[in-house]
């Protein structure tokens, strides 16, 4: 069970919500296409709840978990006014699943979490992620990210976010992204997608069947 940890973004909230969040909607979406219909989903840092609430139009039932009470309380606003009736969204760290939820999940959803994270953090969550859910999906960064415009805008922003953010960013990339961190907590590789500039990374894994 880890420390929580608090997370002061000054981008939290409605930036968050109107800028940084609908800018990688188009990348979050090709998610659908990893998960069959019906399943029971956590989505692991959901922020303002915008791809909770796309989750749940053809889930089973949804969990958004994040560790900004701000962001939580515009998922909130957003839940009533969808209609939605089979969404949960509770303020938690990543690092307190365990303890924090008490439930079973087919599919773990963690968008954009990651490369935010500190190095014990990241093998926490994914610790955690499989003891709650059978199969992970994973957007994040690409590593070597290309060095193109998109990949330019990307470094960019990440150094905005602020120091900690943009610390955690580099270590994530110098430590080789997604594949050696996932291998290091026992998952096994089911897909793997890189984007056509080769800033973006999906993908869907489950752990390591004991031999």
């Amino acid at each position: 069970m880890g420390d929580r940890v608090e997370r002061r973004g000054w981008y939290d909230g409605w930036f968050y919500a109107r800028l940084i969040d609908s800018d990688f909607t188009s990348f979050r979406n090709r998610i659908f296409k990893y998960i069959e219909p019906g399943k029971k989903i956590i989505d692991v840092g959901c922020g303002t709840g915008g791809f909770t609430l796309k989750l749940a139009k053809f889930s089973r039932s949804v969990l958004g978990i994040d560790i900004s009470q701000k962001q939580i309380d515009i998922a909130q606003k957003r839940f009533s006014k969808s209609g939605a009736g089979n969404v949960e969204f509770k303020t938690t760290s990543a690092t307190d699943m365990k303890r924090m939820v008490n439930d079973k999940f087919d599919y773990a959803i963690l968008t954009f979490v990651i490369h935010e994270v500190s190095p014990s953090e990241r093998r926490d969550i994914l610790s955690q992620v499989k003891d709650l859910a059978g199969k992970i999906v994973i957007l994040d960064f690409h590593h070597p990210m290309a060095r193109n415009f998109s990949g330019y805008s990307i470094r960019l922003t990440e150094f905005l976010a602020g120091k900690d953010h943009y610390t955690n960013f580099l270590d994530f990339n110098y430590r080789g992204g997604l594949l050696p961190l996932l291998e290091e907590a026992g998952f096994e590789i089911i897909r793997d997608r890189i984007n056509g500039p080769k800033v973006f990374r999906t993908i869907v894994a489950s752990q390591k069947s004991k031999s």
